[in-house]
């Protein structure tokens, strides 16, 4: 069996440019779906989540929290290696552009030019899937997200 997790910041003004990150904890499973999201509205929970897909081993960049006939993925790339313990997953987004980081490095990025985007605020956090038995287990270590500065002039 699996079991989700959906953990979001409490505070309802962020601003929609926004970044949430985190990091793997020691007790991570290899066959976890561990997601860091942003802009989660919450009237229907939908989220721009970014997460390793443990099936296909890509990196994606989707449209989530909805039902799966409204999921989209908005793009996926091969990972050169799966997430370990200590490794941290960061998603940004500027505008329409997502923007996904591993151990620092940028590896994905996507731009949502839809009818249906998430366009406002909303809230970021992180989200897992776990197989087995033992949970809620500790699948993040840290975490932290809110508003992006502002870009360098």
């Amino acid at each position: 069996s699996k079991s989700l997790c959906i953990v979001s910041w409490k505070d309802k003004a962020v601003s929609p440019d926004q970044f949430s990150e985190a990091t793997h904890s020691g007790e991570f499973h290899a066959e976890s779906v561990a997601q860091v999201f942003v802009r989660r509205r919450a009237s229907d929970g939908a989220r721009y989540g970014f997460h390793l897909n443990p099936r296909d081993k890509n990196w994606e960049i989707k449209l989530d929290g909805v039902p799966t006939a409204k999921t989209r993925v908005l793009v996926r790339v091969p990972s050169a290696g799966a997430p370990s313990a200590g490794d941290t997953l960061r998603l940004e987004i500027r505008g329409r552009t997502l923007r996904g980081f591993h151990k620092g490095k940028e590896v994905i990025a996507a731009t949502d030019e839809s009818e249906d985007r998430l366009s406002a605020g909303g809230a970021p956090g992180m989200a897992f899937f776990h197989p087995g038995k033992d949970f809620p287990a500790r699948i993040f270590a840290s975490w932290k997200g809110g508003p992006l500065p502002e870009p360098a002039k």
